[in-house]
């Protein structure tokens, strides 16, 4: 249902602004502005009489930022998000770290600096010794730790500011920036929506909040200079709106559409399993995107037919030690979520890592453009033994229930045909060794102009396809899924058009195209433009 609002122009209070639609929902409720100022560090020299203070706001900075993680680690927990997981628990370890606070202590006893500065000082000296070590794994773990930092720098300002309007978890998050760490970590809790100046619909703060149900509105120019912290603000996300000081009437319109659509997600769960089918009679089978194994049940729940995406990448990044994951180790991975579907297909894509998401383990370079580097088949290319081990464990696996393989950032038939040959010289191995092991189906993801422009020629070898549209949308367009939301259509005629096309090919050769990515999720009215209901 469109909520329809009449606007009075007479009442200048209320104030409209557009943006564009993050995550879909409606919220309303008190602005938690975030200042870009809070986080950064404040030096002065303090007196003898001042240590125990400096020292007491430190400690209580560091209590306040862990029961934080612990509150927004269990959240992550329940919504099944583990990378954010992995990441909050490593901002927990160091804040606690007993070496970083010795070196914190002597800077504020011995060098007579304040807690902010002192914080600040240890930060950079230990980032600079991750940044100095060989391992990329580690070196990228700096960033980790100069956001620990800022994290007890934003604590302790934060403490030492007036408070806004609102409880700290009932709020709408506003910032010009808001990176994932900020989204869940600024609050102890779930806030109720989330608006900034910048962002993108398909980066990890906007795909985050949508993950956990938050209404998101982005890039709105000037947002901070428009409203005050405490005012009300009423976040729709569907249509890229947000409404500051509304009028009583609007709330009320407002009020109702929450209240119409919580009764309408009750009807959903109970026709969650019903069979999916577009407005022409055509079948659709819903899927899910997972990380963890622990997914599996709580998709199905929900009226998934099966996974349509594992990412495997997450798992190798939370391994956090200097060995690559063994056989069997991801045996019990894969099996884990194969015997959770209870015969339902498992597709898990051969891990997609790169520069700018390092595994412990492979040393890789650095590169100016990691969305253009060694990443996906490349890498399993350049290190052949992650691939082997890799594709042992998937197709021992498939001994258990059915499993597809995808394989990502496929650009070349050469490319292709040797990991299809790798796939089947791992097969007859295992079955030379008498274990366990059953073929997969598989598959190419398409999300490379050259993959898509090829289809045709991929559909003679390949079982099936998989469209990720997100990265297909930034390699199409020129854009950067990290930069700005005007960079980034989702719907440009461009890919739509890609899109139909890939769709046409595959068909024609009697192969399924899946569909992944956010515009497979979107509730966009362009959605129901003729050729989707041809996707398989």
């Amino acid at each position: 249902m469109v909520v329809t609002i009449e606007y009075n122009e007479t009442a200048s209070h209320e104030r409209r602004v557009k943006g564009y639609p993050g995550a879909p929902g409606i919220a309303i409720g008190p602005a938690w502005v975030i200042d870009p100022e809070i986080g950064k560090t404040s030096t002065r020299t303090i007196r003898e009489d001042e240590v125990e203070a400096e020292w007491g706001r430190f400690q209580a900075a560091v209590a306040q930022a862990l029961q934080q993680l612990q509150r927004v680690e269990r959240m992550a927990q329940q919504r099944n998000a583990a990378e954010a997981v992995d990441l909050f628990r490593a901002y927990a370890l160091f804040v606690q770290d007993r070496t970083f606070a010795e070196n914190v202590r002597h800077h504020i006893a011995d060098l007579h600096e304040n807690a902010e500065a002192a914080v600040a000082a240890v930060v950079e000296k230990t980032v600079t010794l991750f940044e100095e070590l060989d391992n990329v794994y580690l070196r990228e773990r700096a960033q980790d730790v100069r956001e620990a930092g800022r994290r007890l720098v934003f604590e302790m300002r934060a403490n030492d500011r007036p408070q806004q309007g609102g409880d700290r978890h009932d709020v709408v998050l506003c910032g010009r920036e808001l990176p994932p760490p900020d989204l869940l970590q600024r609050l102890g809790r779930k806030p109720l929506a989330l608006c900034s100046e910048l962002g993108s619909n398909t980066a990890h703060t906007t795909i985050l909040a949508e993950s956990l149900g938050l209404p998101a509105v982005i890039g709105i120019d000037g947002l901070l200079d428009l409203l005050s912290p405490g005012e009300t603000v009423i976040v729709d996300g569907d249509r890229g709106l947000v409404v500051i000081d509304p009028l009583p009437t609007t709330i009320q319109l407002y009020t109702d559409e929450i209240r119409r659509r919580q009764q309408r997600e009750q009807r959903y769960l109970g026709s969650a399993h019903r069979v999916g089918l577009t407005e022409d009679g055509r079948r659709v089978r819903v899927l899910a995107n997972i990380a963890t194994s622990q997914e599996v049940a709580p998709a199905l729940t929900t009226g998934a037919e099966g996974i349509g995406l594992f990412r495997t990448e997450f798992l190798f990044q939370a391994a956090k030690k200097e060995q690559l994951p063994s056989e069997e180790e991801q045996l019990a991975w894969y099996r884990a979520a194969v015997s959770a579907a209870h015969g339902s297909p498992v597709t898990i894509r051969l891990i997609d890592a790169g520069s700018d998401k390092p595994i412990p383990g492979i040393r890789l370079p650095n590169e100016q453009n990691p969305a253009l580097g060694l990443r996906g088949v490349r890498l399993l290319r350049a290190y052949p033994q992650l691939l082997h081990t890799q594709l042992r464990a998937l197709l021992r696996a498939a001994s258990y229930g059915p499993v597809q393989i995808l394989v990502p950032m496929v650009t070349d038939m050469d490319e292709w045909l040797w990991v299809r040959e790798q796939v089947e010289r791992t097969l007859h191995e295992l079955q030379r060794e008498g274990l366990p092991a059953a073929p997969a189906a598989l598959g190419v993801m398409v999300e490379t102009p050259a993959c898509a422009l090829c289809v045709d020629l991929f559909a003679e070898t390949a079982d099936f396809f998989s469209l990720g549209t997100n990265d297909l949308a930034q390699y199409l367009t020129a854009s950067d899924r990290a930069g700005s939301v005007k960079e980034v259509d989702p719907f440009s005629p461009a890919l739509l058009r890609t899109i139909a096309a890939v769709v046409r090919a595959a068909h024609q050769a009697d192969k399924e195209v899946v569909v992944c990515g956010e515009l497979a999720a979107s509730r966009h009215p362009q959605a129901t433009c003729p050729f989707w209901s041809g996707w398989g």
